[in-house]
């Protein structure tokens, strides 16, 4: 439960600092610890790292390639940020995203 909960306040915008802080007054005190909120960070980046590395069925009738540019919280200020993503669409219309890409700072 608590990974999804901090799954959700990622999504959200909510920083890993600030998850036993939000957390709180649902949960109460010590609801969740800095290492656990790091420990499920890690294991968020070895998902995305496993999209990324995934093996990729070529079976699009034709590709959507799409630059979104994102508020970043990123001290001291926010930022725009794009992200490059690839959708793919299959032959019965459907639409799935192939890869994303989170272009360097200050390029689209």
């Amino acid at each position: 439960m608590q990974m999804s909960m901090v799954i959700e306040m990622f999504l959200a915008g909510v920083s890993t600092r600030r998850v036993e802080e939000v957390l709180r007054p649902v949960m109460g005190t010590g609801a969740i610890s800095a290492g656990s909120v790091s420990h499920i960070s890690k294991r968020l980046d070895g998902l995305v790292k496993r999209f990324h590395d995934r093996a990729i069925k070529d079976d699009y009738v034709y590709h959507i390639l799409n630059g979104i540019f994102l508020n970043a919280k990123s001290s001291p200020m926010k930022k725009r940020r794009c992200i490059l993503v690839a959708y793919g669409v299959k032959r019965d219309g459907g639409r799935e995203m192939v890869d994303f890409y989170l272009a360097p700072k200050g390029k689209p």
